[in-house]
């Protein structure tokens, strides 16, 4: 590892809860990620009655891979 640490060294957690209900952030070393949950419940359309949608939103920074591009969707 890159920073040194051997196969069973674990990094250092911190979990701080934010200000707005369903946010967190959590360090584990020097990496920090910010995370925000949040769920709507809606009525099922009558045609499909035992059926929903559920979405997922990630973004990630280009410092995390020169992979990443701001702003650009990622469908997979």
């Amino acid at each position: 590892r890159l920073d040194g640490r051997q196969t069973y060294d674990y990094r250092n957690i911190k979990i701080t809860f934010g200000t707005e209900y369903g946010s967190c952030i959590v360090e584990l070393g020097k990496t920090r990620v910010l995370a925000q949950v949040s769920c709507e419940l809606v009525t099922p359309k009558p045609s499909r009655p035992t059926e929903g949608i559920i979405f997922f939103n990630l973004e990630l920074s280009p410092m995390a891979s020169p992979a990443f591009e701001p702003g650009r969707l990622v469908c997979t």
